[in-house]
This record gives C-alpha cells, sequence and structure tokens, in this order.
C-alpha cells in the first residue's frame, strides 16, 4: 500500500469555535490507484486532499507512506516527501504572473537543479501533450481561466510524480482538454491520482469514489 491514513482527525477554530473537520478517516491508496473524492462543500474534501499531501498536518492519528510512518513535527521531511513524490494541481492556479508559461511550467525543474537542456525537453515534451506550446510564451495575465489550469496541470505533471493531488482541476476546461488531462493520467499505470471533483462523468473515469459528508467516509 502506497499511503494508509489511520484515524485521522483535523479541526480549525474560527471564530473562536473548534470546527471538526474531518472525524477518524482511515483510508488506504494503492500504487497506480485513481481515487475520486466527492461531496458537498464544506464536506472536507479539501482538507482531505491536504493532508494526503502533506501540505496540511491532521491534529491525531497516522500517516504511513510506503509502509513508514510519518511525524508531523518534522515539517523538513514532509516537505522532502512532497517534494519528491508529490505533484499538485490546487483549484486557483497559483501561477507567477509576470512569468511566462514556460516559467511557470518548469519551476519544479528548476528547484530540482535541472539543466536548461533538460528543463526545455521536458517542457516540449509535457506542452506537446497537453497542446499548449502556444502558451509557453504567455505571461498568466493573458491566458483565459482553461489556459492557466492547463499550465498548473503541465507544471504539476513535469517531473513525472509518483502521486497526484487535483483540486477541482477540470472546472474551466472544455471537453477536448478535459479527454487529454484524464487520458493522460488514467493511461499512467503507475501514476496514483486523487481527485476531488463534483463531476460524477470525471468521477466514474477513477477506480473508486470516495463520498465525504459532515467529515466522514460514507462509502467507497
Amino acid at each position: 500500500m502506497l499511503i494508509n491514513l489511520k484515524n485521522i482527525s483535523k479541526s480549525y477554530i474560527h471564530k473562536g469555535d473548534n470546527i471538526q473537520v474531518l472525524k477518524n478517516i482511515n483510508l488506504g491508496i494503492e500504487k497506480g490507484e485513481k481515487i475520486a473524492i466527492m461531496g458537498n462543500n464544506g464536506s472536507g474534501k479539501t482538507t482531505l486532499l491536504n493532508l494526503i499531501g502533506t501540505i496540511d498536518t491532521p491534529d491525531k492519528g497516522e500517516y504511513i507512506f510506503n509502509d513508514k510512518k510519518l511525524s508531523i513535527d518534522q515539517p523538513l521531511k514532509l516537505n522532502k516527501l512532497r517534494r519528491n513524490h508529490f505533484g499538485y494541481i490546487p483549484q486557483g492556479f497559483c501561477l507567477i504572473r509576470d512569468k511566462k508559461g514556460f516559467y511557470n511550467i518548469s519551476l519544479p525543474l528548476l528547484f530540482r537543479g535541472y539543466t536548461k537542456e533538460v528543463i526545455e525537453e521536458k517542457v516540449d515534451e509535457i506542452s506537446s501533450t497537453l497542446k499548449i506550446k502556444h502558451l509557453l510564451n504567455k505571461k498568466p495575465d493573458n491566458m483565459s481561466a482553461g489556459e492557466r489550469q492547463k499550465i498548473s496541470i503541465a507544471r504539476a505533471m513535469i517531473t513525472n510524480p509518483e502521486v497526484i493531488l487535483a483540486d477541482e482541476m477540470t472546472n474551466t476546461l472544455d471537453k477536448e482538454s478535459k479527454n487529454i488531462v484524464l487520458g493522460l493520467i488514467k493511461d499512467s499505470r503507475e501514476l496514483t491520482a486523487i481527485v476531488v471533483t463534483h463531476d460524477i462523468l470525471i468521477a466514474k473515469k477513477c477506480d473508486r469514489i470516495l463520498y465525504l459528508d459532515d467529515g466522514i467516509i460514507q462509502s467507497s
């Protein structure tokens, strides 16, 4: 098993009140599995996604990755795990506005110290696959919402991560772009993907659907 969450709970303080977002979550994820997370707004979907990706840490419970228990009080180790194994596609794009598409896509490779030649090769490959070569010299402010989303997807996938985490990644995409992205994820047998979505058609393309209600997984 690649990822194993045991009795995970998470709460936040909001206006002086303690709001429990996730309640004793138990979830095992196999390598190569494609999972959709569905539920109403406020049900805890994004919080669960962030915990799976170590972007956030639980109040209690165990997180096990590749049979190794992680300690939530070791942020450097969590950062290393996230950097080396995860690609994240956020709902809000999070692109650098004054940099062109090429730079935004290549950012994870720059952090890893790849050579210029390797970066150019990898950007060319992913931009060809996603049909976004025409966006490489554009800045985000000159792109549509769907184009910015495709740049975010390319950036998350350019390192060939072991796990992709996606939060409503297809909301702004047209039908052709949705099919390209979903095909890329589905055809990568070794890739583990966890997708938060409201689109039942996308969810049905996954191996398993988790329904969250009031911080609890009701069915899978």
